[in-house]
């Protein structure tokens, strides 16, 4: 559960390693996927829907796909209306 360093850092930094900094309320250094489980606990003990979700994972999934084949192709890629159904 890796939110921010994960396959876009070692994509664009061929390996080499790369600090990432995060920084949230009132600078207090956090390191993200501990934020993404406080997020997670938080939605257990309310009910509450999480903000990141297999939704919105499956759009960030799909973003990153059309990302990839505009960079293999050279050609722009367009969301599909297929593409806002519900998992």
């Amino acid at each position: 559960m890796d939110g921010v360093s994960g396959a876009t850092i070692e994509a664009i930094t061929q390996g080499r390693p790369v600090e990432v900094a995060y920084t949230v309320r009132e600078e207090e250094r956090v390191e993200p996927t501990i934020t993404a489980l406080q997020e997670f606990l938080f939605s257990v003990r309310t009910g509450k829907k999480p903000i990141s979700n297999v939704e919105t994972g499956k759009d960030a999934s799909i973003a990153i796909h059309m990302g990839n084949a505009a960079a293999d192709t050279q050609t722009f890629q367009f969301w599909k209306p297929e593409y806002d159904t519900k998992s």
